[in-house]
């Protein structure tokens, strides 16, 4: 079966608030989409109650809600980077993933650590919504009906 190129991730409204003013432009997962890059991804902003950003913006109409789209041009495995120390870590390619950890998704060591996460997805051409969708207005890529409920971690979608 083809997968849809077409994936939602839910993420947390500090990481969204990052990615919408272009300070994050990598996001690490624990699992990632099993389809080649690149494809659409649709950023849900989890709904965590009270959020203040750090660029001095309101987001609570944005909580719960799709709040834009934007291409996933790479997805890179981690391996050493999320489960060792960084200081026993050397060689172009561990630097390579750290700089994508700490520059790209704005993590630091102990959080990429915490956070069990194993892939890093890069991201561009992120469009920010006037007005947030619904998560309700996609489709679940199986059963071709409306989403019912946010995805957990990341879903595949039809718009």
């Amino acid at each position: 079966m083809k997968k849809n190129q077409e994936v939602m991730i839910n993420i947390d409204p500090k990481q969204c608030d990052r990615i919408a003013h272009g300070k994050q432009t990598a996001i690490a997962l624990y699992t990632r989409p099993v389809i080649n890059p690149p494809f659409k991804c649709y950023i849900y902003q989890k709904d965590t109650g009270d959020y203040v950003s750090e660029f001095g913006i309101t987001n609570e109409d944005r909580n719960g809600m799709v709040i834009g789209e934007c291409i996933c041009d790479s997805v890179h495995y981690l391996g050493n980077v999320a489960f060792d120390n960084w200081r026993y870590l050397a060689g172009d390619k561990h630097e390579y993933h750290k700089s994508l950890v700490t520059k790209r998704a704005c993590m630091t060591e102990e959080e990429i650590r915490s956070s069990s996460s194993r892939y890093v997805m890069c991201i561009s051409k992120f469009v920010l919504y006037g007005a947030p969708k619904s998560a309700c207005d996609f489709y679940n890529y199986r059963s071709g009906l409306p989403l019912k409920k946010e995805p957990i971690v990341w879903c595949y979608v039809n718009k």
